[in-house]
């Protein structure tokens, strides 16, 4: 049984799959990898399975291979610019109870924003941020446990919403953003909706003389100004976090086929 699934998220053919596969291969023994593409890609080594999906996203992606990963631990690679990153991630999990990421050290100025972002998310949505880049993101055997069994497992690959499990941040200089695009009409006729609903009650506060001669009348207005308003700021906040963590989908992808390869003859393997 290997020690690790490493699972290459691809759809996008955004990631060097090649140069990736090669640095895992040679840097960690006994390493599964796992590749989601949108096509057939040419590597032939035995530790590497290829997941060909038709019309999925990565993250439907993910929630379709989860299910068959086996090993002690998962790294998640969305973005990776540095190597390195994966064997850092990969050396960070020594317990079976964490959630290895990549960070930027915290100074008291942005540790303060974090604090607000996640009281509101803590709220609103019932989870946190993970403040880290989401390129890289190491599993441990209790959380790959827990992962397999959700239907929204790619959600909870990008939040922390966990309870007993410690999440390792590693510090780095260099971060890799990760772009998600979710899909924002609904969100966007939500708030200017919401803003014209808004904007109602002032109109006609402005032009019907009865609501200007009644207290009552003018008290509704203003809380349907403010019950609007707050919908708006809402609505907005869960914009944001459709643009920083993308949908949260708890749907699976169609594959087109799933090919393990052979052995690569090479000096390496001699």
């Amino acid at each position: 049984m290997s020690d690790v699934t490493i699972l290459l998220l691809n759809i996008d053919a955004k990631l060097d799959v090649k140069k990736l596969v090669d640095f895992v291969t040679q840097n960690i023994i006994n390493a599964q990898i796992y590749i989601a593409t949108s096509k057939k890609v040419k590597i032939s080594y035995q530790n590497v399975k290829n997941y060909v999906f038709e019309n999925a996203t990565n993250d439907e992606a993910l929630n379709t291979i989860i299910k068959d990963v086996d090993t002690e631990k998962l790294i998640v690679v969305r973005k990776c610019s540095d190597l390195n990153d994966i064997l850092k991630v990969y050396k960070a999990l020594r317990k079976s109870n964490q959630i290895a990421v990549l960070a930027k050290k915290t100074n008291k100025i942005r540790s303060f924003f974090e604090k607000i972002s996640d009281y509101i998310t803590g709220f609103l949505l019932g989870y946190k941020f993970l403040h880290a880049s989401l390129g890289v993101v190491g599993f441990s055997r209790d959380v790959t446990a827990v992962l397999k069994q959700l239907s929204n497992a790619s959600t909870y690959t990008k939040i922390d919403k966990w309870v007993g499990i410690e999440i390792v941040k590693i510090e780095t200089k260099k971060l890799d953003k990760v772009k998600f695009k979710p899909k924002l009409t609904t969100d966007i006729l939500k708030i200017a909706l919401y803003t014209l609903l808004a904007i109602a009650p002032i109109v006609c506060w402005i032009f019907i003389e009865t609501i200007q001669k009644y207290i009552m009348l003018q008290l509704l207005c203003i809380f349907f100004i403010i019950l609007f308003v707050c919908l708006v700021v809402i609505q907005v906040i869960l914009l944001s976090v459709k643009i920083k963590i993308g949908n949260n989908t708890h749907k699976t992808g169609e594959i087109k086929s799933s090919k393990r390869r052979k052995n690569e003859k090479s000096k390496d393997s001699n």
